[in-house]
């Protein structure tokens, strides 16, 4: 995963700063040019999912020194997982004309969270993607009445809040 840092150094004296990038509490690059008042733009590669702080710190040709404030930034690159998919009734021989069917599965995310939780299926004849119903927990329900006799599928999509995709 890369990351672009961006920051922007100011000094009434010195034209240009050189700035060193501190990420997770160690140096990462130094002396980074950074023209006063002047955004600076630096990409580093290679983190690894989970929390990260950074912060700047620059220096003029005078010696005097500024830290910025640390910021947090969080790398979440696993998608969501599922598991325990389940419909209710569990046979297709249990059909019974006007009664309610429940279709369920767990959703779990080890990043950053859930974000959207969506159901597709063609209980109308063509596909169709709806939201959940209820959950309880990380077990998202779709509760459909009536459903008429025949051959269906079922699928469930979920996305983190850092756009990942199962």
């Amino acid at each position: 995963t890369t990351i672009n840092f961006n920051w922007t150094a100011t000094n009434g004296i010195d034209p240009t700063l050189d700035c060193n990038l501190t990420i997770d509490g160690s140096v990462n690059a130094s002396n980074i040019p950074s023209p006063s008042g002047t955004p600076t733009n630096y990409s580093v590669s290679g983190f690894n999912d989970g929390s990260h702080d950074w912060n700047v710190s620059c220096v003029d040709n005078f010696g005097n020194t500024n830290i910025s404030e640390t910021r947090s930034f969080t790398v979440d690159t696993t998608p969501p997982v599922w598991s325990n998919n389940k419909t209710s009734p569990s046979s297709g021989v249990a059909y019974s004309s006007g009664a309610n069917y429940q279709f369920n599965i767990t959703w779990t995310d080890t990043g950053i969270g859930l974000d959207i939780i969506q159901f597709e299926h063609n209980f109308t004849g063509a596909p169709q993607t709806v939201p959940y119903t209820e959950n309880s927990g990380s077990e998202y329900y779709l509760d459909y009445p009536s459903l008429a006799a025949g051959t269906y599928y079922w699928k469930s999509y979920a996305n983190d809040t850092a756009g990942n995709l199962n």
